[in-house]
């Protein structure tokens, strides 16, 4: 059953902090889950780094068209590059597929006065700007796809990584419920721009992760030892 914005957010390791309309956002995650072919330690402050969830088979298969996705537990705690994103394409539950494209976007937490017509919706789930958008990305086969994002979408502290389905003919990436993953859902695909409720709640680890390359030095991000 969907989760509470409150209780899923502490299994998923999310920071939620009070709007000053009184409405929750997500401002940071504590954590990623790095993906299975990551090994090794950094040694560069400059390498791009893979986080995300690893990109395996998986048995469950979106149905919904027309939906969009973040995932709150793949945010960023400081200011990047998003230069490619990896997923599996997963043949849909009638068999049809994966033909077919997506796009990724990046979303972050918007303040709603309570002038703007979305204000008394924002109680109902999270309100989210579409602040960078990936051109289509498409494959005619199922299995893992690594995908180079031109240009790379720009990362904000807070920001989280999400995708959209098109309302036919789209790619779909396969998902386990429980954690990491920490999904919401926006019955629509908003443009660059667009502000949207994302509502819902649930733990699902969906097998997509992104390339990141840190605009700070990683020594810094990580404070005092």
């Amino acid at each position: 059953e969907p989760l509470s914005l409150a209780a899923s957010a502490a299994s998923c390791s999310c920071r939620l902090a009070m709007m000053g309309t009184g409405h929750f956002a997500v401002v940071a995650i504590a954590a990623v889950s790095a993906l299975a072919s990551d090994v090794g330690p950094i040694e560069s402050s400059s390498l791009p780094v893979w986080q995300g969830h690893a990109v395996v088979a998986r048995d469950g298969v979106d149905k919904a068209a027309g939906i969009s996705f973040v995932d709150l537990s793949q945010c960023y705690e400081a200011p990047g590059e998003v230069l490619a994103v990896r997923l599996r394409a997963a043949v849909r539950e009638d068999g049809s597929g994966p033909i077919g494209c997506l796009h990724v976007f990046l979303a972050r937490p918007k303040d709603l006065g309570c002038d703007e017509p979305l204000c008394g919706l924002a109680d109902e789930g999270v309100a989210l700007e579409i602040v960078a958008v990936s051109s289509e990305l498409c494959t005619a086969s199922a299995g893992p796809e690594r995908f180079s994002l031109e240009p790379p979408l720009q990362v904000e502290e807070g920001d989280c990584l999400g995708w959209q389905y098109g309302t036919e003919g789209s790619m779909r990436i396969p998902f386990t419920r429980g954690g990491p993953g920490h999904v919401m859902w926006h019955r629509s695909v908003p443009s660059l721009g667009g502000v949207a409720i994302f509502q819902g709640g649930e733990l699902r680890t969906y097998s997509i992760g992104a390339q990141v390359a840190p605009l700070e030095p990683i020594s810094a991000l990580a404070g005092p030892s």
